[in-house]
């Protein structure tokens, strides 16, 4: 104990003396080589960075006046519900991007059961994640709010800020509520997390039965154990519930059973072979859940916590589909097959959930509806950095720096496909310019607001 205190007092001296670059990262993201960003995504790099770097300060930003940011962006909605109340199962997929969905992508993965699924669901092509980290991703989805400090939210100071807690807002319309993972307890802070938000149970691997004589991934139990146990407990949880699985296969370092083993075609790389293992422990988990009595009354949704290189060491950071992943919604009682091509993201979750549980009063959330086209915005928002942050339309990326209020970049997606040309000297783009720099203002101002002063409408 003696020795291993001595090395943490060290480390902080060697952080403190500005060589904090060499142990942890305290460098945006987008200056890491891609070879480079499993070593700090989710790892203990980042656990660390999230214990020594405290997180940078959050100074609220008035660009309009109150009335002005509520106009262009409220936070505070009421949702369009739906007639009955179903049970809902979120499957939040672990780094899988939208590459792996998409049959024009070099990374397209063979997935009989996910292929199948999309001929009956609502398939969202035009989502997109918030930022590059599981802590980020997680509350996106399941609070309908941003990450504004490099640790999770629910490590920070911040966590008396008002917010509606999914769990607590269930519990009103009689929900029991669970969140399952194959991970280590509170690894990443989740119990902390779904605690805060109001989840009644929170299960890891430790609850699995044998779980030391399960098939093992680094990050802990492979999917197929994990969402096994997860059918055994909703069939012990009382209706109406909403059920949470957050899986882990497709975690770097993507290691596979070895009772897995298919002819992977030639060129898949490692994380798309996670995908094809994932694929195949959800075939196993719906072909049983679907003769259950509660299968036909349930909406299950699918959303990728983060993105992750499709093609591991190769890719190039790319501010557009760098956050594109997929979200699929299934709903056993419509069966039928939708493409939208709204731009969406995760912030549109929770409020999708809610009102498929009929909650009728109001929220505080970054997003909308994903059942309801009306409600949901034409833009979406991420962070690629503590100061940079991104807005999206159907045809262009803006990035802007918060600590000089300027924009770094404007590129046209759609025709200029590897991002080569920056639009901001370009006169002809000055009024998309304008237009996507007044929508990100609204969105800084209402969430550093948010932040500090609960300034919510």
């Amino acid at each position: 104990m003696t020795l291993i205190f001595l090395l943490c007092i060290a480390f902080c001296l060697v952080y403190r003396k500005g060589f904090s670059k060499l142990l942890v990262p305290a460098y945006p993201l987008v200056d890491i080589k891609s070879r480079q960003l499993p070593a700090v995504q989710n790892s203990f790099h980042t656990f660390s960075y999230s214990v020594f770097r405290e997180g940078q300060e959050l100074k609220p930003k008035l660009y309009f006046s109150d009335a002005e940011a509520d106009a262009i962006f409220p936070l505070r909605k009421t949702l369009q519900v739906s007639n009955s109340k179903k049970n809902i199962v979120l499957f939040i997929m672990e780094s899988v991007p939208y590459d792996f969905f998409d049959p024009a992508s070099a990374h397209k993965v063979q997935m009989p059961f996910f292929d199948s699924l999309l001929e009956k669901s609502s398939f969202y092509k035009n989502a997109f994640c918030y930022a590059h980290e599981s802590n980020k991703g997680v509350i996106s989805i399941l609070a309908g709010i941003p990450t504004l400090t490099d640790i999770p939210v629910y490590h920070s100071r911040f966590l008396s800020m008002p917010v509606t807690a999914i769990g607590t807002a269930l519990k009103k319309n009689d929900y029991s509520s669970f969140f399952c993972i194959g991970d280590d307890f509170d690894n990443f802070g989740f119990a902390k997390c779904m605690n805060w938000l109001g989840i009644d149970k929170y299960y890891s691997k430790e609850d699995i039965p044998d779980y030391k004589n399960k098939p093992a991934h680094s990050m802990g139990l492979q999917d197929e154990a994990t969402l096994a146990f997860m059918q055994q407990k909703i069939k012990e949880t009382r209706q109406p519930f909403f059920a949470i699985n957050y899986n882990i296969s497709t975690h770097y370092p993507y290691d596979l059973p070895k009772s897995f083993s298919p002819n992977f075609p030639p060129g898949y790389t490692d994380p798309m072979k996670s995908m094809r293992y994932y694929d195949h422990c959800l075939q196993q988990f719906f072909a049983s859940a679907k003769n259950e009595s509660w299968f036909a009354n349930t909406v299950f949704i699918f959303c990728s916590d983060h993105w992750m290189f499709p093609g591991e060491s190769k890719a190039e950071y790319d501010p557009f589909a760098a956050y594109r992943i997929p979200i699929i919604i299934y709903d056993p009682a419509v069966n039928e097959k939708k493409i939208s091509e709204q731009m969406v993201s995760q912030f549109d979750v929770m409020g999708t959930i809610l009102a498929i549980s009929v909650y009728k009063d109001s929220i505080i959330s970054y997003g909308g509806n994903l059942l309801d086209s009306n409600s949901l915005k034409k833009y979406v928002f991420s962070k690629p950095n503590s100061f940079l942050y991104q807005v999206t339309d159907s045809a262009y990326v803006l990035g802007f720096n918060i600590s000089n209020d300027k924009a770094e970049y404007l590129y046209n997606y759609k025709k200029d496909l590897k991002l080569q040309e920056n639009l901001l000297t370009n006169k002809n783009s000055t009024a998309k310019l304008n237009e996507l720099t007044i929508q990100v203002k609204a969105f800084m101002q209402k969430a550093t607001l948010h932040y500090t002063g609960a300034r919510i409408k």
